[in-house]
């Protein structure tokens, strides 16, 4: 599926993990840029340094941010609290999207306190997936 989406941004702290889901973006062809950051407080620096500039460059501002919730440090729960507060130009377009091992069932309760979380998904990131959340990117008009 090709998609007008700018950039994408991986926030997962597995190497392994980080390689395989690169390998699949690039496969799609859909994205001009990956960015992906280690642990949740470089992610958020590196959105803040973003949003900042209201004429910010459009390139880097991700369509999608793919997140896992097991990190170390600052957790993926406590990245979406912060992300919530930014409030900076351009974020109302990205679509957010957990994909982690941790079963939906185990978070359903946290999952309704993030009104911006459009989805929710277990690893691994597949083919079918990626095209999914590119949908969904699409059917929400934020391409």
């Amino acid at each position: 599926m090709k998609a007008a989406v700018n950039s994408i941004l991986l926030i997962e702290d597995d190497e392994a993990t980080n390689f395989l889901n690169q390998v699949i973006i690039n496969e799609c062809n859909c994205f001009k840029s990956i960015h992906i950051s280690i642990n949740a407080k470089d992610a958020l620096e590196y959105l803040m340094a973003i949003g900042k500039d209201n004429n910010c460059n459009s390139i880097k501002l991700p369509g999608i941010i793919l997140l896992d919730i097991n990190l170390p440090g600052m957790d993926g729960w406590e990245f979406l609290d912060h992300y919530g507060k930014l409030n900076l130009w351009g974020f109302n377009k990205t679509i957010v999207v957990v994909l982690t091992i941790s079963p939906i069932e185990k978070n359903l309760c946290k999952i309704r306190d993030y009104d911006y979380l459009n989805d929710y998904l277990e690893k691994p990131l597949t083919f079918e997936k990626l095209n999914y959340i590119l949908r969904k990117f699409n059917d929400q008009g934020k391409a």
